[in-house]
């Protein structure tokens, strides 16, 4: 491991422009007038020789360079085998256990939550299907009873229309027949307390009909509104889950 850090270092020397071989050789004693001067250089790694002026670059592209492994292992690995000990690296297994684990368990709880969210759904559905129906039940119904008024209307119409000729008859004849006048006249009364009797009641339960659509209403869009909003959140956990499955 201490010759790996070296042979590092003088890499990182001789890539700064410092030649390790020739460091104490390129320059004479002042008392000399002789200049020694080497033209190659030979990396301390492949121990090949090169030129000074491509020495530089041989260094930045050599395999047989010493780098550490990135996955820490603390190991120092030639620059040409690093894909293959990347690949055998228990640093680098461990991790893929550790990162498939963790996946793991976070479909699996993501799947879980779709599943109770989609129940949930499916729950809210179903109340929203029967209140449905009901509502369509009681919309009937009202159709129903307003087709009963209408009737109640044009009978009530037909019979003051009648009235108003008994009555004109009435006056012709109430010197003759006052007797036979009154009591039809009271005949007519008493119909007429009848249908406005049937009238008011059939008004009562159109009344209490609309209050009870009113309040079904309500109820559904409180429910579509609370349907919205789980969809709405089912949207951000499935956009979520995509998101992290990338």
């Amino acid at each position: 491991m201490e010759k790996s850090r070296r042979s590092s270092r003088l890499a990182t020397k001789a890539l700064s422009g410092e030649d390790p071989t020739n460091r104490n050789l390129s320059v004479c004693p002042q008392k000399s007038t002789t200049i020694v001067k080497y033209e190659k250089s030979s990396c301390l790694f492949c121990n090949e020789w090169f030129e000074a002026q491509t020495f530089t670059e041989h260094l930045i592209h050599c395999g047989q360079v010493l780098e550490e492994c990135s996955n820490g292992c603390q190991a120092f690995i030639p620059r040409i085998r690093m894909r293959s000990h990347l690949k055998e690296c228990p640093r680098s297994k461990q991790l893929q256990n550790q990162r498939g684990s963790v996946t793991m368990d976070h479909q699996e709880h993501s799947v879980h939550r779709l599943q109770v969210l989609e129940q949930d759904v499916g729950a809210i559905r179903s109340v929203l299907n029967e209140e449905i129906r009901q509502r369509l039940h009681l919309i009937t119904d009202v159709g129903n009873i307003r087709k009963q008024n209408q009737v109640v209307d044009d009978w009530t119409r037909e019979m003051e229309e009648e009235v108003g000729g008994l009555r004109r008859q009435l006056e012709d004849e109430v010197s003759q027949r006052s007797f036979v006048a009154e009591q039809n006249r009271l005949d007519v009364q008493y119909c007429c307390d009848i249908t406005r009797s049937l009238k008011d009641q059939v008004e009562a339960r159109l009344d209490e009909a609309e209050k009870l659509v009113n309040q079904l209403t309500m109820d559904v869009n409180m429910h579509q509104n609370q349907l919205n909003d789980n969809i709405l959140k089912l949207e951000e956990i499935i956009f979520e889950n995509e998101r992290l499955n990338r």
